[in-house]
């Protein structure tokens, strides 16, 4: 019984998982009633298996799971690492992941299995969204090349091409070329930098109508409509904000950031073959 279960919610937090992956990618959202949806089931389900089991330890790990995930969440959100439904997402998959699929041995490394997912989500994440980011930039090549020459000319070089060359003479000097990778990437600061605010200028700025404007879309640039105010802000557009500008009938510079729910799927994805 505790095995169907586990399998229950495993097949269930991958089917999420594509749901809010195909979301993200084609409007760059995470609905909440899935991840709300998500959230209830496993905990539902859970809090069922242990009254009818009498074994209390499904439902509490998935409380206990769910309370250090929610925490993180709301960190990251706060910290500007994740939108809310990324946030809210993460959520869900402490409820649901809180158990360890059978014959797992993420628990003779001292991993448990939510742990685990975690550590995947963060390597898996930063390497999704340097892939995703040269991608962007050769999709969008022309703009790319605009904006970043735009920015490397305002870049300042010389301090860090400073700091590197004194890492350079410090490897030399003890013998050791330990720091000459970290020298590397200190003059490259500025280049990365550039790349990055090119990428973001050139691929994931957007004019469009304000019709498609969807809650939470982030504005790109403050806008005046009447004696009303917009600016930027991290929790984006309320629904009265997009009825403002609707009415205003002009398009909107909007900011976009990468799909990430495609790294929560793939982090869940290795952390199953690693266990399994």
């Amino acid at each position: 019984m505790a095995e169907i279960l586990i399998n229950f919610l495993v097949i269930l937090g991958i089917i999420g998982l594509i749901i809010a992956t195909l979301n993200d990618l084609k409007k760059r959202e995470v609905p909440d009633w899935l991840n709300f949806s998500l959230i209830v089931i496993a905990l539902a389900s859970r809090l069922l298996y242990s009254l009818t089991a009498g074994n209390l330890s499904f439902i509490l790990y998935g409380l206990i799971y769910f309370g250090i995930f929610l925490v993180l969440a709301y960190a990251f959100y706060y910290a500007r690492i994740f939108a809310g439904g990324d946030s809210k997402l993460l959520m869900a998959m402490g409820a649901v992941f809180a158990s360890p699929p059978f014959n797992s041995f993420s628990f003779i490394f001292s991993i448990p299995f939510p742990i685990l997912i975690l550590i995947n989500l963060l390597f898996v994440g930063a390497v999704y969204g340097l892939l995703y980011s040269l991608y962007l930039a050769y999709k969008n090549r022309r703009e790319f090349s605009r904006e970043f020459k735009k920015f490397k000319k305002s870049a300042v070089v010389w301090p860090y091409l400073f700091l590197g060359l004194i890492f350079v003479a410090v490897s030399f000097l003890i013998k050791s070329y330990i720091f000459i990778i970290p020298a590397a990437l200190i003059v490259l600061i500025p280049y990365i930098y550039s790349s990055i605010k090119a990428v973001e200028r050139g691929a994931l700025i957007k004019s469009i109508s304000p019709s498609e404007l969807t809650v939470g879309d982030w504005l790109a640039q403050e806008i005046k409509v009447g004696k009303i105010k917009l600016v930027p802000r991290w929790e984006g557009l309320s629904k009265e904000q997009i009825a403002l500008l609707v009415r205003r009938k002009k398009k909107v510079l909007v900011k976009y950031g990468i799909p990430f729910v495609p790294a929560f799927l793939a982090a869940v994805i290795l952390s199953l073959l690693l266990v399994l």
